[in-house]
């Protein structure tokens, strides 16, 4: 098995357990917390099931791009959350589950991309 393959699937393997464990997290949220919080507070864990869904759909298809948009996403979490103030242990926690994965596969994904462009002009 070429090393390109090996690093593409290991990526969408990665990005598939990453993108089950937030869907199970927030489909669970959105259904605990709807009778409770009422619909607002549920349709945001199922917005966020949703982009997750589509991140994977999109780095499934193009590489490059779902790179860029799963570093784009970690950026996000890491600033939206203020994980890089390291101020307790749950924000290591999220940072682990949350952002750590998107960098990895994001750069699986561009240097699965970077290979591939090489092997391609290196044909020509």
């Amino acid at each position: 098995m070429k090393a390109a393959s090996v690093i593409r699937w290991a990526a969408r393997v990665i990005l598939v357990l990453w993108v089950g464990f937030w869907l199970f997290f927030n489909l669970g949220s959105f259904f605990a917390e709807l009778p409770t919080w009422g619909v607002g507070s549920a349709v945001n864990h199922l917005s966020v099931a949703l982009i997750t869904l589509a991140l994977l759909i999109i780095a499934w298809r193009w590489e490059f791009v779902g790179g860029l948009c799963l570093l784009s996403a970690a950026a996000f979490a890491i600033f939206f959350f203020h994980l890089y103030r390291f101020d307790s242990s749950s924000s290591i926690f999220v940072l682990l589950t949350l952002a750590l994965p998107m960098i990895v596969v994001a750069a699986l994904l561009t240097a699965r991309w970077a290979m591939s462009r090489r092997t391609r002009t290196s044909a020509k």
